[in-house]
């Protein structure tokens, strides 16, 4: 496997992928275009020819721009699964969303029962004190 550098900043054959972004570039126009339709529609497909980049827009491109997003409350805010259809696109969809859902409802579990930790000085004027 290529490891990329400044002096190596192409993968050859293989795609670039999570982690490669600062040396994936040239593409920002498409990256910003996928991240407009998902304002739309939460799923999207990303198809073309074989080598054409697919895969490097998405795990280079798209995806570290989704990973830089969080909700409100500081969690991210998107769920991002990956997987290799391996003759079986549907079955591997259907695989990788559930394992997702039972994550997500794990988290959520684990947030609301966690203890709300109150402020050191818990002190308060009540109106009969005024």
């Amino acid at each position: 496997m290529t490891v990329l550098s400044k002096e190596q900043p192409y993968p050859g054959l293989r795609p670039y992928d999570s982690g490669d972004e600062e040396f994936f570039f040239g593409r920002e126009a498409q990256t910003s275009g996928l991240r407009l339709k998902l304002e739309t529609s939460r799923l999207i497909a990303v198809v073309g020819r074989s080598g054409c980049g697919k895969s490097s827009l998405v795990r280079a491109g798209l995806v570290p721009l989704l990973n830089r997003e969080s909700d409100p409350s500081g969690q991210p805010a998107w769920h991002i699964v990956s997987f290799r259809p391996q003759g079986r696109p549907i079955a591997e969809l259907t695989s990788e969303l559930l394992r997702l859902t039972a994550e997500t409802r794990k988290a959520r579990a684990s947030r609301e029962a966690a203890p709300v930790s109150a402020p050191a000085d818990t002190s308060a004027i009540t109106p009969a004190e005024m």
